[in-house]
């Protein structure tokens, strides 16, 4: 084969065994040093295969994202992700108003009430015996700003 023909096939079909790199600036040469001491690769064509992967894994991901279809279902996902973190935020809601320190509060009001009425012989059987069992108009309007507050809006009225 002839030096030109082998020069052309050379030019066709590059070569990525063998590489040799001119032409970095300092600054690169300078990052590229100060990883390769960082990170204690054994050569520096170890180093170099390295930031090849990484920059080719970089440029594929950016390829991916340009895709207009790519993009498009990238963004459902998000879409998808954002709607069952806003239910698992409002279960969480849920819970912490059922079962926190919100219900601590309510029992031990309901006892220290309870011992006061019992003090002055207030008559409580028809609290025992369920005849209030609706919240007052004002702790309704309080344990629903704790639901809406949580996320509950279901729940809140």
């Amino acid at each position: 084969m002839e030096t030109g023909k082998q020069e052309e096939a050379l030019l066709k079909e590059p070569n990525f065994n063998y590489n040799t790199i001119n032409g970095l600036d300092k600054k690169t040469v300078e990052r590229m040093e100060a990883q390769y001491k960082k990170h204690g690769y054994r050569n520096k064509t170890e180093f170099l295969v390295f930031l090849w992967k990484m920059a080719l894994d970089v440029l594929e991901n950016q390829d991916l994202i340009s895709d207009p279809k790519s993009a498009k279902d990238i963004v459902a996902s998000l879409n998808e992700l954002k709607v069952s973190l806003g239910r698992i935020e409002a279960n969480q809601g849920r819970e912490e108003a059922d079962k926190g320190p919100y219900d601590t509060l309510l029992i031990e009001l309901y006892w220290i009430l309870n011992v006061i009425a019992e003090q002055w012989n207030v008559d409580t059987s028809y609290i025992r015996n369920g005849n209030m069992d609706e919240l007052p108009y004002r702790l309704t309007i309080k344990q629903r700003e704790v639901m809406n507050n949580y996320g509950d809006t279901k729940r809140a009225g």
